[in-house]
């Protein structure tokens, strides 16, 4: 056993080496620098000690110099160490992915304490000592060598030792292993190149991403001033030009501000010319409409008197009409009288001749009824002499009747019976059925319990329904789904013992329909579930230790878990494989009182007592440790099936339904005879029936004999006298016809009256007829003169109008012009005119019509834009260009000489640094190759760019593949497994440790979730790989280890352990131990 300095003095931890023969990878390490006599290389580590720090009240172990392993159980402070070196070392809390604020490393109720590393030195150098005092209010003291230091100090002397904490490929704490996998291609290269090449090539790879950003600012600049070079050319060439245009267009502008001022001038005429014309028209105007008004004065009297005339004429029009109305309502009047009384006579003669039509009615009525009673009366006699006596056999066949209405309810009664008893049983009937859904509902239920929890495994168990005839053998579905735990309160354990992965995992009993099934899913459907291989052993072969009898009769323990669940043999053989369910026994709260002795004295290692966990006892000591953990109530488990109460339910169901079908053919024998007692009622009811029709059908005809006599005498006294009628209504007639010959007389003396007053009124109409000609005739004359007085009034109105528009306007060009020219007034003639300088200029355009004056402005102004408008100051802005022009000639030429010497530098340090890259993967890549490929598996890594000339889109990329039936792909935290990933991860930083040039890797719990062939593979790699000469020291950190690991001499182990019951350091004796370890004589099982 190779020895080394030091020992240690760890609370609660012990450090042994282990033996073995490990596999070892042909591959040569990468350089390492000189070890010393010892075997540390400068910058490993030789000490940690933690005081007051996470866990730990005291602590101090020395680690070997190339693979550490450290292991103990969950909680007892594994990853503090991990803490301690991240920590100690300058390193920041966010590598750690833990608690934010470093005062919350500090230990619970503890105001302060520290960490201490000791790194070697190197040959004939002195080892480093660093110190952080930690405080709980976030402070940090910091030392080396026992003397103060800053924190940058500290760093800056970490990193001359190529330490890198805060790189995932040298530093990979438990929180941050997930972090590994999330990493791109970009990122794991710069972690690559820091981790493991020389410090020029990442410095390459930064100088070659900043050149790269500078080429591409020079080249745009560059690019920018030759373009605004070739505008300030192109720009000064047009204004060579523009100077000329430009004084042309000036002699333009003068000719037309003289036109622009002559032109308010020659407005100003023109208005006055205006003016004097609309003056003299408006007075002409006026006087015409004088002399109109004096010629109309006496057509509008003689107007007046005709209107009048007519008006009164037309009054007594009316009054004619008046009379006319009257007399006409008095001839209507007695018209409608007339028609009134013709009436009445026809009234009279309709009722003489309803009552003669009455007359003969009643006679044809009273034969009739007559030869009725002949026939009543003969049939009468037809029955007295047939009938016979058939009271005594109606009075027989009534006593039947009542005899078969009393069976009938005798048997209606025992129906009745039957029918509630068939209620009664289908409503058992449908409570079984009720209880037997109910029960079988409880799957349905954890399916949704799943689909809310894992969405994933919920879809990739509907594909399983759905396509289940693609596999070979059976595919179960999650564990929870197919699980039945008939006494729930058990449910509890089972979940705290079964981890959750396994609760969702399918089983497969064929490991290629697993290898296609997780192809289809993980691969093409891109669903994260989990899936394992059922065990080739019959669950008969999982036998407990101890029987439960025994182990009932004196520890109280009432069950083993393996007893205590409903499962497909396979499921059940992996959970027994996996948990060791046949040998973790169920205790009760008498158990859990005598906990120390049942785990001094059972043997069992795991104990589940109410509400509680209990481990193993300690192999080296006869103290027991009682590592409790608490168990929560079940949630996934706690919908279970109860097979008793289905079993019983099931059973009152099969009766019922036994019960339900005899009841139903007893019913149909009491229909039967239902039925045969109803027909021979039905006879002897008929039968009854026709004696008794025969019984009453004298009596019938006596009463109906009766009734027509009786109608007989009525229509015998309802006879009419037709003589006395018809005298009565010719006396009514001839008195209706006397009233008649009076009122012709009246309507004869009203006609001649009307007649008389239209002749009036036809005399009067006729009267007013040429009245209303002479008024019609007069009126006309009128509006042809009014039309010519309003037609007069608008032109004198317009002229005046026009006159006022005139002078405004004249007047407003007298102000225009004083404005724009002056005016002057003359001497001799008084007028107003412009100064005499104006006037020469206006006589050089002789004209004063505005029109031509305002198309030679117009022609002239054309001319002008025809030049173009120049800036006035254009050869100011022409010779500043010039000397512009020449400067950036200067500026252009220098920015080309130095983009083409930058290119030069890029070359020299690409070729510099991607060589050696390359290089580098391909090292990489091998040993990653042949790590995987010792796993049965596939893996690459290489040098990927999207493209060349963009350095800071070089990335490393990892492909992997697991299955067969799968293709390469990309290392990612969503296509692999967590299995998957943990392996892939450390055989990528195994391949990092061939080519190593960092002191010292850590890992922290990498193993979890890969399966116990590819964590007895990776760890026989890493073993291999870490033990080798010339390789950097390594912490690997685990929570457990596989059972027949191969070891190496020059590995050390470091078990953690931790509670109360732990001796100070100060009492740690191996010697001693070794004298207990030979007193017990452990078995080779316990060892």
């Amino acid at each position: 056993m190779a020895e080394r300095k030091g020992k240690s003095r760890e609370k609660g931890a012990t450090s042994r080496r282990s033996q073995g023969n490990g596999a070892v990878p042909d591959s040569q390490p990468g350089p390492m620098p000189t070890a010393s006599s010892d075997g540390f290389v400068r910058g490993m580590i030789v000490r940690i000690k933690m005081i007051n720090f996470f866990t730990y009240d005291a602590c101090e172990f020395y680690p070997g110099t190339q693979l550490n392993v450290i292991i103990g159980p969950n909680g007892t402070g594994k990853s503090s160490i991990v803490c301690a070196m991240c920590l100690g070392l300058g390193g920041s809390t966010n590598v750690l992915g833990r608690a934010k604020e470093i005062g919350e490393y500090v230990k619970h109720c503890k105001e302060t304490g520290y960490i201490e590393l000791e790194l070697h030195g190197g040959e004939d150098e002195d080892n480093v000592v660093i110190r952080r005092q930690i405080h709980r209010d976030n402070r940090s003291d910091w030392s080396l060598n026992g003397q103060h230091a800053t924190q940058k100090k500290v760093q800056e002397t970490v990193a001359s030792f190529n330490i890198q904490v805060n790189n995932l490929c040298q530093f990979l704490p438990q929180d941050r292993v997930a972090d590994f996998a999330k990493m791109d291609k970009y990122q794991l290269l710069e972690n690559t190149e820091k981790a493991v090449g020389s410090a020029q090539l990442h410095e390459d790879h930064c100088r070659l991403k900043d050149f790269r950003r500078d080429e591409r600012q020079l080249t745009n600049k560059l690019e920018e001033h030759r373009t605004h070079l070739e505008r300030l050319k192109e720009r000064n060439a047009r204004l060579e030009q523009d100077v000329e245009r430009y004084r042309e267009r000036e002699r333009h502008l003068a000719k037309i501000q003289v036109l622009e001022k002559k032109k308010p001038w020659a407005q100003m005429v023109e208005n006055q010319k205006k003016f004097n014309s609309a003056k003299s028209k408006k007075t002409e105007f006026t006087q015409r409409l004088r002399e109109e008004q004096k010629k109309n004065a006496p057509r509008q009297r003689q107007a007046d008197r005709a209107r009048e005339h007519a008006a009164k004429i037309d009054q007594d029009i009316k009054g004619k009409q008046n009379q006319i109305r009257q007399t006409t309502g008095q001839c209507k009047e007695r018209s409608e009288n007339l028609a009134q009384l013709q009436e009445d006579i026809t009234d009279v003669q309709e009722l003489i001749k309803e009552k003669k039509q009455q007359e003969s009615d009643r006679v044809k009525m009273l034969n009739q009824l007559k030869r009725h009673l002949g026939a009543l009366q003969n049939e009468l006699q037809e029955v007295i002499e047939t009938a016979q006596d058939v009271t005594p056999r109606i009075n027989e066949i009534g006593l039947e009747l009542r005899a078969i209405n009393s069976d009938m309810r005798k048997l209606q009664t025992e129906k009745d019976r039957i029918k509630e008893e068939r209620r009664e049983l289908d409503r058992d009937i449908k409570r079984c059925k009720d209880e037997i859904r109910h029960l079988e509902d409880v799957r349905n239920q954890r399916l949704n319990l799943l689909r809310q929890k894992h969405r994933h495994t919920y879809d990739a168990v509907q594909w399983l329904r759905a396509n289940r005839d693609k596999f070979k053998k059976n595919i179960y579905e999650p564990i929870m789904l197919i699980m039945n735990v008939p006494n729930r309160g058990y449910a509890r354990y089972l979940e705290h013992i079964i981890s959750y992965n396994d609760m969702r995992a399918f089983v497969c009993e064929d490991q290629e329909d697993m290898n296609k099934f997780l192809n289809e899913v993980r691969d093409n459907q891109k669903l994260k579930v989990n899936a394992v291989r059922a065990p080739t052993r019959p669950v008969s072969e999982f036998v407990s230790q101890k029987p439960i009898q025994q182990l009932r009769e004196r520890y109280d323990f009432q069950h083993y878990l393996k007893d205590l669940f409903e499962a497909p043999e396979p499921v059940m053989a992996y959970l027994c494989q996996m948990y060791h369910l046949q040998d973790v026994p169920i205790g009760t709260e008498n158990t859990k009182q005598n906990i120390e002795r049942v785990l001094r004295e059972s043997g069992v290692r795991c104990i589940y007592t109410p509400g509680t966990q209990v481990r193993k006892k300690s192999r080296y000591t006869g103290e027991v440790s009682s590592t409790n953990s608490s168990v929560r109530e079940a949630n996934l488990l706690n919908l279970s099936v109860d097979a008793e109460q289905r079993a019983q339910v099931e059973r009152e169901l099969t009766e019922a339904l036994t019960n339900r079908d005899a009841g139903q053919e007893q019913y149909k024998e009491l229909d039967k005879k239902e039925d045969e007692l109803r027909l021979r009622d039905n006879r002897l009811r008929q039968e009854k029936k026709e004696l008794s029709a025969k019984r009453e059908k004298k009596s019938r005809l006596e009463q109906q004999i009766r009734t027509k006599e009786s109608r007989i005498q009525q229509y015998e006294n309802d006879a009419v006298d037709l003589e006395a009628a018809e005298m009565e209504a010719k006396e009514k007639i001839v008195a209706i016809n006397d009233k008649r010959l009076k009122l012709v007389k009246e309507l004869k003396d009203y006609i001649k009256k009307v007649l008389d007053h239209h002749k009036e009124k036809v005399e009067l109409s006729m009267q007013h007829l040429l009245a209303t000609a002479e008024v019609s005739r007069l009126e006309t004359e009128q509006r042809e003169w009014s039309d010519t007085e309003r037609r007069l009034k608008q032109e004198a109105h317009m002229a005046e109008q026009e006159a006022k528009t005139a002078k405004d306007r004249y007047k407003r060009s007298i102000d225009v012009v004083k404005e724009t020219i002056g005016l002057e007034q003359r001497e001799d003639t008084g007028e107003l005119s412009p100064p005499q300088h104006w006037i020469d200029a206006f006589n050089q355009y002789p004209t004063d019509d505005l029109d031509e004056i305002e198309a030679m402005i117009n022609d002239t102004r054309a001319r002008a834009d025809l030049c173009f408008q120049t800036d006035p100051g254009v050869i100011q802005e022409y010779e500043k260009r010039q000397r512009d022009i020449a400067k950036l000639n200067r500026e252009v030429d220098q920015q080309g000489n130095h983009l083409e010497s930058q290119r030069q530098e890029i070359c020299v340090v690409r070729e510099r640094w991607l060589t050696p890259l390359r290089e580098l993967v391909d090292r990489i890549n091998y040993n990653f190759s042949r790590f995987m490929s010792m796993l049965e598996c596939v893996g690459e890594v290489d040098l990927h760019a999207e493209n060349e000339e963009d350095y800071d889109k070089y990335g490393i990329r990892i492909r992997v593949k697991f299955r067969n039936a799968s293709q390469l792909h990309e290392l990612n935290p969503y296509h692999q497994s967590g299995g998957e990933r943990s392996v892939s991860t450390i055989l990528y930083l195994m391949a990092l440790q061939e080519l190593t040039r960092c002191p010292f890797r850590v890992v922290d719990e990498i193993n979890q979730g890969m399966d116990p062939t590819n964590e007895r593979r990776v760890f026989d790699l890493v073993v291999g790989s870490a033990c080798r000469e010339n390789t950097s020291q390594y912490f690997l950190i685990t929570p457990k280890l596989l059972p027949d690991l191969n070891f190496k001499d020059n590995m050390t182990v470091h078990c953690v352990f931790n509670g109360h019951w732990m001796l100070p350091t100060d009492k740690w004796d191996l010697k001693k131990f070794r004298k207990i370890r030979k007193k017990f004589k452990y078995t080779q099982e316990d060892e």
